[in-house]
């Protein structure tokens, strides 16, 4: 990335990730080159999610899971 923010080699995780604010947060991470996981309680809404981060050329996994258990 041509940034002077530079993420790259770095994982992020934000759980609550596939809308809203954690959206927006890993969105941008990856776009500092972050390796991010996009999180939440519904695999559904993950790949809702991680589909179009991919297509834009960005690097990202999809983890459906919840935090409370």
């Amino acid at each position: 990335t041509n940034s002077l923010f530079d993420l790259s080699g770095w994982i992020a995780l934000i759980t609550g990730s596939t809308q809203g604010l954690g959206e927006a947060t890993v969105r941008d991470l990856a776009k500092h080159g972050a390796h991010v996981t996009i999180s939440s309680r519904k695999e559904k809404a993950c790949n809702k999610i991680v589909v179009p981060f991919r297509n834009d050329g960005l690097s990202a996994a999809s983890l459906a899971c919840n935090i409370g258990h």
